[in-house]
Order: structure tokens, then sequence, then C-alpha cells
């Protein structure tokens, strides 16, 4: 009885110096998710999000965090005034506001938690938060989900944004740049916001695709997994198969393609092969949500037969792919990674899709469209793999391993190893002349590899192939 009661008060012990902060930006869900596996396992855990959250990723839970969320204080009001362009001092006033309340709210969370598990290169301080929490001996974790630390020249939406193509009435095509030094310029800024991290986190966590920066060795995030879970009641459903013109049936293939940025998701491209695949015949139930709230896409997710999520992916599955699969959905990406995957993360992590070239996605679509038990046997695989890998208990478990320096070597990637390329988001073609203009404009340092010498070659060649 005396041992029972003692091994009772070393765990109560424990747990009480697990007090754990997640923050400050949402990711799709991953923090909510990873906030609740915490509780499950019975501890101290508090998600504030000063992110705007448009999608509102969430549950009961992260509600009562959003007391901390700048939201809360300016969204009524400032917010709709900067909507609305009003001047640089009302603009000026809300960044001095919103650093007033990080300030303060850094003072509170410095002495109620031990653990500090930062998303997307968040910060209270414009990184100066980082060596007093250091100094105060608290454990730092940098999750890192995709564009917060992928270089910029290999992140899609940023050179859709910087690229702009003119057609002009004669039919010829020219690009120009919006401001391709500011461009270069940001790039060797993230370099420097990823060298200061790696200086005071603990433990770093990332992807091979978008680790180029790092000179420490990460844990790799998809060996942590993806959590997701949600309370939901299955309904019955009608049975529907596919068909084409001339058929008797009256229902459809149903897919769902939710893209949170369209143009570099390749949604244009994703609509022209349904297009081409509606004109052989296949009667498709196309739904296309853009825009919409988190928990109307979780209800579309529901009822349909399989999901596209992008076409230049560098992953067989992010998280649309892991809410699909929760509900015995499959996934179909397809990405210029799908060649590389299997020598960057052991096979174990990778979660079940149907992961393509970019080339090789409408006769993939249409494989799914024809072959019924295909789908169903995937989308149970996956909804397996997601059962037990990323279910936000078991994800939790494994943070804890990284807060108590338990670290299986195969969790660990070392950033030298990189040899891909292509990132994401954007085709390949274009992805080379982008990168010929780069480096005849800044040198081959604008790509800030200097510690990467094979892969500044591998680039040179690929611009001059």
């Amino acid at each position: 009885m005396y041992d029972l009661f003692i091994n009772i008060i070393n765990e109560l012990n424990i747990a009480m110096s697990k007090r754990i902060f997640i923050g400050l930006t949402e990711a799709a869900g991953y923090c909510n998710n990873l906030m609740r596996g915490f509780k499950q396992l019975g501890l101290k855990c508090s998600f504030i999000d000063l992110s705007k959250n448009f999608y509102e990723f969430g549950n009961e839970d992260s509600i009562n965090n959003r007391k901390f969320s700048i939201k809360l204080f300016f969204k009524p009001y400032l917010h709709r005034l900067i909507n609305k362009k009003t001047s640089s001092s009302i603009i000026r006033i809300s960044k001095i506001l919103r650093s007033l309340l990080k300030f303060f709210l850094f003072l509170w969370v410095i002495f109620k938690f031990d653990i500090f598990i930062f998303s997307c290169n968040s910060t209270f301080l414009n990184f100066y938060d980082l060596p007093i929490l250091s100094f105060f001996k608290k454990k730092i974790i940098y999750l890192s989900l995709g564009s917060d630390s992928r270089p910029q020249y290999l992140n899609g939406t940023a050179l859709n944004e910087l690229l702009v193509i003119k057609d002009y009435n004669s039919g010829d095509k020219k690009k120009y740049y919006k401001n391709l030094d500011k461009f270069i310029k940001s790039i060797s800024i993230k370099k420097k916001t990823i060298k200061r991290i790696e200086k005071y986190a603990d433990v770093l966590v990332n992807h091979p695709t978008s680790g180029y920066f790092h000179e420490r060795p990460f844990v790799l995030v998809l060996a942590l997994g993806l959590p997701f879970d949600v309370s939901v009641n299955s309904q019955n459903r009608k049975k529907r198969n596919y068909f084409k013109n001339g058929s008797n049936s009256d229902v459809k293939v149903r897919i769902v393609h939710a893209p949170s940025q369209p143009i570099s998701k390749g949604t244009p491209q994703i609509r022209e092969a349904i297009k081409n695949l509606k004109k052989k015949g296949y009667v498709i139930d196309f739904i296309e949500i853009i825009g919409k709230p988190h928990h109307f896409v979780l209800e579309m997710l529901k009822d349909c037969d399989f999901v596209i999520d992008a076409l230049y992916s560098d992953s067989p599955l992010g998280m649309l792919g892991v809410e699909a699969a929760f509900f015995g959905k499959p996934t179909v990406a397809s990405g210029y990674y799908s060649k590389f995957i299997k020598n960057d993360i052991p096979e174990e992590y990778i979660p079940y899709s149907f992961y393509c070239n970019p080339e090789d996605i409408e006769d993939l679509i249409e494989k799914l469209i024809v072959n019924k038990s295909l789908r169903l046997s995937v989308g149970r695989k996956a909804k397996e793999f997601i059962r037990h890998h990323s279910s936000p208990e078991e994800v939790a478990k494994r943070f804890l391993r990284l807060v108590e320096g338990e670290i299986p070597s195969k969790w660990v990637y070392d950033p030298m190893k990189i040899s891909y390329i292509y990132g994401e988001g954007f085709p390949k073609n274009k992805l080379k002349d982008v990168l010929c203009d780069i480096i005849n404009r800044g040198g081959i340092e604008a790509l800030q590899l200097h510690d990467k010498r094979f892969l500044e070659k591998k680039f040179l060649q690929f611009t001059k192939s």
C-alpha cells in the first residue's frame, strides 16, 4: 500500500511539472488537437491562438482559450477599420496594442507553464522571449508545418504572389516581378529567423521539404503524427457507384476538393482534369470548397467517395487528408516529392493515400472513379493508420518523449541529407525560370544554402538543364 501511495505521489508530481503551453498560431487544427491530446493524458495544457483562424478550426476547449485572442479585443474595431484601408496611424496603434497584449501575456505564461510548444515561427516578443525562456529553464519545442520554414523560392503561394504574367494583345506573354529585390531580402530574413530559433529551441519539428534552412537535425513531423479526432455519429449512407452516359443509374461519384490556396494547390488544373473525365462520360459530383468554415468541410467529407488534395503537394497526406481518412475516405495528392519521400521518411510513418506525379493525376482520378473496391480498401487502411498513429492522445505521448529526451533515432532527420529541390505549389518549368532570375539577381547566395553546397550545386544544375 505504501509503495502504491508513493507511486501515485510521484505520478502527480510529474504531471504537475508538465504544464504545457501551445501557441501562438493555429495550422489546420493541429494545435487544437494536440492540446486535446495532452488533456486526454490528464496534463494541464493551454493553447492560445493569436492568428485570425479564418476557417474556425477548434473545439469547445479552444473556445475557452480565445478569451486571450487578439481577435476578441480588436476584431470589432481595429480590424474592421484596417480592412477599410484607414490611415497608417490606426495601423500603428493596432500594432502597438497588439505588442502590449503579447508582452503582458508573456509575463503571465512564463510563470504558469514549463513546456512551450510554438507553432509556425510564432513568438511573443519577436524572438527576444526565447533567451528569457531558456534562462528560466523552460523546455522549448518549435513545430514547423510548411510555409513558415520553407524557403520562399520553393513556396508556391509566395511565388504566385511574386510572379505576374502579362498577356499582350499580340499573344506574347511576358513575366515580371512585383519586387524581386524585396523577395530576395525576405529569404535572408527567414534564414536568420530559423537560425535564431535553432539557437534556443530544445527540439525542432519539421518536414524534409521545409527544412532547408535548418543546420541542426530535426524531428520528423510525420513520425509524431498529424493529430485529429472528432466526435461524430456515423449516418447510414446510400451506396453509390460510378456510371457513364447511357447507364440507368442516377448516382454520381462524389469528389471533394477544399483548397486553402486554389492557385498553389493546382485547382485550375484539377478542374480541367475533372472536365476531361466528364467528357469521357463519367458523371461526377465535384464539390469545390473555398473559404468555408472547418465544420462545413467536415460535413462534406463524411459523404464523399474520395478527396483531391493538391496538384503540387510535398506530402502524401495533409490535414485535409487526415480528416478524410478519419471518415474512411481516401485522398488523391500529387507532387514531385512522391518519387523522393521514401528516401527521407521511414515507410511506417508514411500515411496511406494515392500519391503520384502531377502529370499522372487525371489517370489516377479516373482509376478511382472506376475502381470502387480500391477506394474502399485504401480508405480503410488510411482510417486504421490515422486511428493508431494520429489520435491526439498518441501524438501527445510522442511530444512528451521529446520533452523527456527519449527521441528514437528513426524520428530524427539530418537536413544535410535533403536532395529534393522542386518545392510545393508550383510547376517545375515555371520554378526553373524564377530560380534563374533569383540567382542572376542575387547570386547563388540568395538561396541561403551556404551550409549545403551539394544543394547549391543541384539548384544550379537544375536552372541550367
